[in-house]
């Protein structure tokens, strides 16, 4: 409904609450401004609009709705607070494909350039000196999603788990993320690392001794922490025991023609791909000229 009005001009709120004997949640939807308020007058039952128009009329100054502005076709919301509130149920989002944007569940009308933006603000992060560890699991669940599908019951490889190469500091690690983000898409996570041992924070991941017992029938290999071991993955040994040879490189560990080359298809976060990379290259028809 938030989405239909605001193809109106008209920018609407979403209240959510329980009054004094309610069990469950009741949603309000909310329109302020007399102008607002005039433009869907008809959909008001015919006798109750003389009272409305009445009420309208009263008002001596006419005060825009607060948070937003229009700009040509577009109207700009601002948002004023976020609240985190636990909730079990269905989600949804319903995508609009002219506009391309989306409604989420509880209302929020959001853009679906999401990947592009979150790339961009991963690295506003890193130049920033801050390290999104949350931001970075959810663009790499994303990728893994875009080549393998629904993630429940595939197999991940998480290779390296400590904060970074050279400890086995596993505070603040994104592998702890991660793994808790695959874990709860339903995914069979394995794990290796050379010296890191989670234990109880990496619960419900198994942990191996090895590259190659971990990526053994995997459907995916997350390059998570540069270690130098890492380096050599792209070779034949790994190809041949992965179910699926694919290897998602969350620190640009490896050179991506070489991987590519070596038969594994290779997405490196950060770094530009083309879906014709793989296509041959096609000669330019010879233009013949007149004199």
């Amino acid at each position: 409904m938030l989405r239909l009005l605001l193809g109106l001009g008209i920018v609407a709120s979403v209240r959510v609450g329980r009054g004094a004997k309610s069990t469950c949640d009741t949603f309000w939807m909310r329109i302020s401004g007399a102008q607002q308020v005039e433009q869907l007058l008809d959909f008001v039952p015919e006798q109750d609009r003389p009272v409305i128009r009445a009420s309208i009329a009263r008002q001596v100054k006419r005060i825009a709705p607060t948070g937003y502005h229009r700009d040509d076709e577009t109207v700009w919301v601002r948002v004023v607070d976020k609240i985190r509130r636990p909730f079990t149920g269905a989600v949804y989002s319903l995508e609009i494909p002219g506009p391309h944007t989306f409604v989420t569940t509880g209302g929020l009308v959001t853009h679906n350039c999401f990947p592009k933006d979150s790339l961009a603000l991963k690295q506003l992060a890193s130049n920033s000196g801050y390290h999104f560890h949350l931001l970075s699991a959810v663009i790499e669940v994303n990728e893994l999603q875009k080549h393998l599908g629904k993630l429940r019951g595939k197999k991940i490889a998480l290779l390296g788990l400590a904060f970074k190469a050279g400890t086995d500091d596993m505070r603040e690690a994104p592998s702890l993320v991660l793994a808790s983000r695959l874990l709860a898409e339903g995914a069979e996570v394995r794990a290796w690392d050379p010296v890191a041992r989670p234990g109880e924070l990496m619960k419900g991941a198994v942990l191996y001794d090895s590259v190659l017992e971990a990526v053994r029938d995997a459907d995916a290999a997350v390059i998570v922490t540069e270690w130098d071991e890492l380096r050599g993955l792209a070779s034949k040994d790994v190809h041949d025991a992965m179910a699926r040879p694919l290897i998602l490189d969350g620190r640009n560990l490896l050179d991506p023609a070489e991987t590519r080359a070596a038969g594994f298809a290779y997405e490196g976060i950060g770094r530009p791909s083309s879906p014709f990379e793989a296509l041959p290259e096609t000669a330019e028809p010879e233009t013949k000229v007149k004199n």
